[in-house]
């Protein structure tokens, strides 16, 4: 949601990962908001339980110094929203990928477009739990030879062989 335009919409909890589930009384969407790993801090509530009594790491304690938490993650995302604002204003454009080891198309991620009249952003998400070896047809691309790499752990000049690995974080 964070690349896409529009106004994100994050419900507390979800920047570091919390769990929820539907019970019958809706108080266990979501249990309180934790502040640090022993769930006994200031400012933690204790109008109902959390998930987890033991530190698991998710709390925001916990992830604030980690660079590959959910929170570090969503966090890296909204600069990325703030220092380019054609990812609010600009006009999305899907591109296919095909899975190299069955020639079939790739949907459990997505590649877009983000383009304006003064910059453009590609964006490749994978949302599958492991690496992917991928093909994107270059027709649908723009020139990258004045580009930079913004996030991930993949390099855009890989993309000029038409394949590359897409990692699952």
């Amino acid at each position: 949601l964070l690349t896409l335009r529009g106004t994100p919409t994050l419900y507390y909890g979800d920047e570091i990962g919390m769990k929820g589930q539907k019970d019958p009384y809706d108080e266990g969407i979501r249990r309180p908001m934790e502040w640090c790993s022993n769930n006994d801090c200031e400012g933690m509530t204790n109008w109902y339980p959390v998930w987890n009594e033991a530190p698991d790491g998710i709390s925001v304690e916990e992830e604030t110094d980690d660079p590959g938490s959910i929170l570090s993650y969503v966090r890296d995302l909204i600069s990325l929203r703030n220092e380019y604002p054609v990812v609010e204003t600009g006009e999305i454009r899907f591109i296919s990928m095909v899975d190299i080891e069955t020639d079939e198309d790739y949907k459990r991620g997505i590649a877009y477009l983000v383009e304006n009249e003064e910059e453009g952003l590609f964006m490749i998400v994978n949302l599958h739990r492991e690496d992917v070896r991928l093909r994107i047809d270059q027709e649908e691309l723009p020139d990258f030879n004045d580009s930079k790499q913004l996030f991930g752990d993949y390099s855009i000049p890989v993309l000029k062989d038409k394949e590359f690995v897409l990692n699952s974080r």
